[in-house]
């Protein structure tokens, strides 16, 4: 709906099942309304409440509660729409009124195992990305003619041969993009995932237009900008890919991943002073979602990662004993002789004799690097 900015679902979910006030709500997420109610399940019945809050002052636009079958839910989904709308007078366009009243399937266990998948897809591991792809495929064996199930699958592979060195084939990847968007060619998502399909097959000015395409059907949507920023970087375009990501971390306003990403696009280009500020608030940002899940591995390394200066020997020397305890001793070296030649005398103690770095006693290059080194006393 183009009159109105609604923050990426992404956002809204870091608050389910979680006690929180609507006026801080609004605050962390830039908005001036919350919808806010309960879903509850018997068997083939379904009791939704749903009210629509006014944030500064806490008061209630509009309150409802429904009681239906569970086959019913699309229809209650058109009404809270179109009763938000009426709400607060928001003017709907022709296509953006036909649009509400679209059911993506006409199977609710489908849309169940498609909304699972995007909730495991949301944890970005290597793990959650193959049970989000299960999910989906699993929509798709219940509803063969579901395009945003097919999109999704995509993007899971896609994530995967790029952070994992997935040996999927890329052309499996073309196929699902592809299919979802010969079911829907008029889904903003569904353009978005063909852009990265194409995008990780060097296909770049295609993907441009499907991202731009993407874009024009819903200006919000945060895979678009997300997508379009990594295929930007692919291509070396650093300022645009700052742009997308400084917009996708506009549209889901908890997002601590785009910032940190504009943080690097920002160094490469040379604007120290912008990837400070892009690093601290994403920072921010990855604090506050492990104070909700401390369990979120990725918010705490690019969290982290957001706040390395690559210049601090001592820095380096912790990364290293990181990287020794992964196993990796190339980079454990590697980093070791770019803090050396900057160590004081308490560093270079804890290289002589600090129990981390045991593992690399035997190894030449390493006995090599404290040669260099002034031997602590005792």
């Amino acid at each position: 709906m183009s009159g109105l900015f609604v923050v990426a679902r992404n956002s809204s979910f870091t608050y389910k099942g979680k006690p929180a006030k609507v006026q801080q709500v609004c605050q962390d997420l830039g908005v001036r309304y919350v919808l806010e109610g309960s879903v509850r399940r018997v068997m083939n019945r379904v009791r939704i409440t749903a009210q629509l809050i006014d944030g500064p002052s806490g008061g209630h636009l509009w309150v409802e509660r429904y009681d239906r079958d569970l086959t019913d839910i699309f229809g209650v989904q058109d009404e809270i729409a179109h009763s938000i709308v009426d709400a607060l007078k928001v003017g709907l366009l022709p296509q953006e009124s036909s649009a509400i009243r679209k059911v993506p399937t006409r199977n609710v266990e489908a849309y169940q195992f498609y909304l699972r998948g995007r909730q495991f897809f949301n944890r970005h591991s290597k793990r959650s990305y193959d049970v989000a792809r299960r999910m989906f495929a699993r929509a798709i064996d219940i509803d063969p003619d579901y395009a945003r199930a097919y999109a999704w699958i995509a993007d899971c592979d896609a994530f995967r041969f790029l952070n994992y060195d997935f040996e999927a084939s890329i052309d499996d990847v073309r196929a699902a993009s592809a299919r979802a968007l010969e079911l829907d060619p008029e889904l903003a998502e569904v353009h978005a995932s063909r852009g990265l399909a194409l995008s990780i097959n060097s296909d770049h000015a295609e993907a441009e237009r499907e991202f731009q395409h993407a874009l024009r059907l819903d200006p919000d949507l945060f895979e678009g900008h997300i997508f379009y920023a990594q295929a930007c970087v692919r291509q070396g375009k650093q300022q645009d890919a700052a742009a997308h990501y400084e917009r996708a971390a506009e549209v889901a306003p908890d997002d601590y991943q785009a910032l940190i990403l504009a943080g690097c696009a920002y160094r490469a280009l040379g604007r120290e002073s912008e990837a400070i500020s892009a690093d601290f608030r994403g920072f921010e940002r990855a604090t506050r979602k492990l104070e909700w899940d401390p369990e979120d591995a990725r918010a705490a390394f690019m969290g982290a990662a957001a706040l390395i200066d690559p210049d601090d020997f001592l820095v380096l020397y912790n990364l290293a004993c990181v990287q020794v305890l992964l196993g990796a001793h190339d980079q454990a070296i590697e980093l070791l002789a770019r803090a050396i030649p900057h160590a004081h005398h308490e560093l270079v103690a804890w290289m002589h004799n600090g129990s981390d770095l045991d593992v690399l006693r035997g190894d030449f290059r390493f006995r090599a690097l404290l040669h260099r080194a002034a031997a602590p006393a005792g």
